[in-house]
């Protein structure tokens, strides 16, 4: 397991990445509450089923709940997902519309697409205006074809703000210069994260 601290940075595990998104309030309360509706439904499904069992086969209540209990942990993953499952079910309906379906092959570049899976802060990333941070354990595939999308609705953008930063951070350019080419970078760039945020506000558990 790696991990690199940065604002967007994400935790190797496996075929999964545990990233961090930045979220407006309401976008993470939306998540949030996806979680709980799922958690509710679980809670009714068990005390149902508790009862059940006391009535048809005669088990004592603390036996019931129990085995109903059990039985939820068994259903879990398909009839009350946990908030990553849901969150991924949410950027896989994002990813499949025709604005970016076509979009998410492997990049030309390989030094572009290898800088697709670097972990740490992602340029561009904010480090203000998002309010709330939420983290999630994610198919690391749903994520580079998320980041692929996002490069090509950019332009590459991302691409050139990361040449602008070498150049920088070899003093190549001054500050100013820095700032000057970055600013134009910046508004034609598309993050993952915006992709992120755009699929919590069209989905539906």
């Amino acid at each position: 397991m790696t991990t690199t601290p940065g604002t967007d940075n994400h935790v190797v595990i496996g075929t999964k990445w545990r990233v961090t998104v930045h979220l407006y309030t309401p976008q993470a309360d939306r998540v949030r509450s996806w979680a709980r509706s799922m958690q509710i439904l679980e809670a009714e499904w068990v005390r149902a089923e508790a009862r059940r069992l006391v009535t048809s086969e005669g088990l004592g209540q603390t036996a019931a709940e129990r085995r109903a209990a059990a039985a939820a942990i068994e259903l879990r993953p398909e009839r009350w997902p946990s908030q990553d499952a849901l969150l991924e079910r949410a950027i896989r309906g994002r990813l499949a519309r025709s604005d970016v379906a076509g979009l998410q092959g492997p990049l030309e570049d390989p030094e572009d697409e290898r800088a697709l899976r670097l972990p740490g802060r992602r340029p561009g990333s904010p480090t203000r205006s998002f309010p709330v941070k939420i983290a999630a354990t994610l198919p690391a595939a749903l994520i580079v074809s998320g980041r692929r999308a996002a490069w090509r609705l950019s332009g590459g953008a991302e691409g050139d703000l990361r040449a602008l930063l070498a150049l920088y951070r070899n003093k190549k350019i001054n500050q100013r210069a820095y700032r000057k080419g970055r600013a134009p970078l910046l508004t034609a760039l598309v993050t993952w994260a915006d992709l992120v945020r755009e699929a919590i506000d069209g989905y539906e558990p």
